[in-house]
C-alpha cells in the first residue's frame, strides 16, 4: 500500500521532514510552490488537481479568470514540476456553468468534479498506469497579486454572478 501527502489548502509551506514516509504527493488548493528537491525527489509521482482547463488559468483564482476572460471551465490533473501549473497533463474534464452561477458557486462545482476526478484517477496513479500529455498552446498565467487586484473591484466578492462578467466584456 502506497503512503500519499496530500496538501489541500495547507497554509504553511511544506519541507522534506513533512513527507518522510510518503510515495506520492497530491496537491489540491495548496497555494506554495513546491521547492525544487521536493519535485525532484518525486518526478513523475507528485501530482496537482488545478481548477483549470490547463493551459488557460495557470496560477492564482483560475475560477476568477475562467470568467472574467471567458475561457472554458474545467479541471486538470497534472504532473508536478518546477513551474507554476505547467506540468504535462494526465486527466481533464470541462465543467458547465450556469447564467445563475457566482463565483462561489461556480467554484464549489469545480472542486467537486476536481475532487470527482481525483477519485477515478488515484489508483492509477499511485500504480504508475497513466500517460502524460503535452499542452497545446501557451495558454495563460494569473499572479496572487493581479488576482487580488482583480477581485477588489467586484460588486459582490465571491457573491458575483456569473452575468458581471458578460456585460463588463
Amino acid at each position: 500500500m502506497s503512503n500519499v501527502a496530500y496538501l489541500t489548502r495547507r497554509t504553511e509551506r511544506i519541507t522534506p521532514f513533512d513527507l518522510e514516509g510518503c510515495d506520492f504527493i497530491i496537491s489540491f488548493g495548496y497555494r506554495h510552490i513546491l521547492p525544487p528537491e521536493i519535485v525532484q525527489a518525486y518526478a513523475g509521482r507528485a501530482f496537482n488537481l488545478h481548477i483549470a482547463m490547463l493551459p488557460w488559468n495557470r496560477g492564482a483564482s483560475p475560477n476568477l479568470w475562467a470568467w472574467h476572460d471567458q475561457t472554458q471551465h474545467g479541471v486538470t490533473l497534472h504532473l508536478i514540476d518546477e513551474g507554476v501549473d505547467t506540468g504535462k497533463w494526465i486527466a481533464q474534464q470541462p465543467v458547465a456553468m450556469h447564467e445563475i452561477d457566482t463565483l462561489a458557486s461556480s467554484y464549489r462545482r469545480l472542486t467537486e468534479a476536481g475532487t470527482a476526478l481525483l477519485h477515478e484517477w488515484l489508483p492509477r496513479l499511485t500504480r504508475g498506469e497513466f500517460e502524460a500529455h503535452d499542452y497545446s498552446g501557451t495558454g495563460t498565467y494569473h499572479s496572487k497579486q493581479e488576482s487580488e487586484t482583480l477581485f477588489q473591484t467586484l460588486p459582490l466578492g465571491w457573491d458575483t454572478p456569473a452575468q458581471y462578467f458578460r456585460r463588463a466584456a
